[in-house]
C-alpha cells in the first residue's frame, strides 16, 4: 500500500500551504503592528466566541512557546472590524 497524503499535486486548491494562495493583507497588517501573523491568527480566534479551541502543531520546543504566547495580543473591536474588512477582499 502506498501513502499518498506527501503527493498532493502543487496546483491542488487543498494543498495545506500556498503562500501564492495567501493573501498580503493580514501579514502587514500583523506587521505593522509588531505582532507575527500567527499572533493575529491567534488572537483572531481567540477574540470569536464561537471558537472553543484552538489546535495547532508544533515540531518543535520553540514552536510550542510560540503557540503558547501568540493569544497574548488582545484585539479590540476596532481590530477585529478591520481585520474582518482586509480577509473580505479576498
Amino acid at each position: 500500500m502506498t501513502d499518498r497524503r506527501c503527493h498532493v499535486p502543487a496546483h491542488h486548491p487543498f494543498r495545506p500551504y500556498r503562500p501564492d494562495r495567501f493573501p498580503p493583507g493580514p501579514g502587514r497588517y500583523a506587521n505593522e503592528r509588531g505582532h507575527t501573523l500567527l499572533e493575529l491568527a491567534f488572537s483572531w480566534l481567540t477574540a470569536k466566541p464561537f471558537v472553543g479551541s484552538i489546535i495547532a502543531g508544533a515540531s518543535t520546543p520553540e514552536q510550542v512557546t510560540a503557540n503558547a504566547q501568540a493569544a497574548d495580543w488582545q484585539l479590540a473591536a476596532a481590530e477585529l472590524a478591520q481585520i474582518d474588512a482586509i480577509t473580505a477582499q479576498h
